[in-house]
């Protein structure tokens, strides 16, 4: 159908966006125009409009495609699931990670240590700590450690390992709180 071949080039256009900023960082590090737009995020924004009903469809479509031909870093959240900067970290890590992200609230500690008592303290299984060192220490190990057998590099890229991006996905970017978008940019 045409929504279906619209869909597949709009996909198709953001999936060639990110392999091009994803190169361009990879391959000119040493060029100042490179370096200078290293503080840049690059950023694309799909509108999908107010009254489609499969906005879900698109965006898991749009998760897989990315998954499979950019990079296998891909994170994608709602609103809902992000009033504060600390909820939005700690779900972007959880996405990421793939595991349990400990958010430091002092409440949380005094129950899982017995409330503060002496002597009642239980050892606790606690995830990652939700920091942004915490995805950088993460991404360097994965990125290190992960090389992509069976392909081909050309001989530019033997001298450095591929580095996937990281893409983020804000699904419904519009009922965002903008304070918490804005702090998260700018730790970013």
């Amino acid at each position: 159908s045409l929504q279906d071949e619209l869909n597949r080039n709009i996909l198709e256009g953001l999936l060639q966006f990110i392999r091009k900023c994803s190169s361009t960082f990879r391959h000119n590090a040493d060029d100042w125009v490179s370096r200078m737009r290293a503080s840049e995020i690059p950023t694309a924004a799909l509108v999908l409009g107010v009254n489609v009903p499969d906005h879900d469809m698109t965006f898991q479509s749009l998760c897989e495609l990315l998954q499979q031909s950019v990079t296998p870093h891909v994170a994608s959240l709602q609103a809902k699931e992000c009033g504060a900067l600390k909820h939005l970290m700690q779900r972007v890590l959880e996405r990421l990670m793939g595991t349990a992200v400990s958010v430091d609230d002092d409440e949380e500690e005094e129950e899982e240590d017995g409330g503060g008592r002496p002597g009642t303290t239980q050892p606790r299984r606690r995830g990652a700590n939700c920091t942004l060192a915490a995805l950088c220490e993460w991404y360097e190990h994965k990125t290190r450690k992960s090389s992509t057998p069976g392909k081909k590099r050309s001989s530019a890229d033997e001298d450095e390992p591929q580095r996937p991006p990281i893409v983020i996905i804000f699904k419904d970017l519009e009922a965002f709180n903008p304070r918490v978008l804005q702090d998260f940019i700018l730790i970013c």
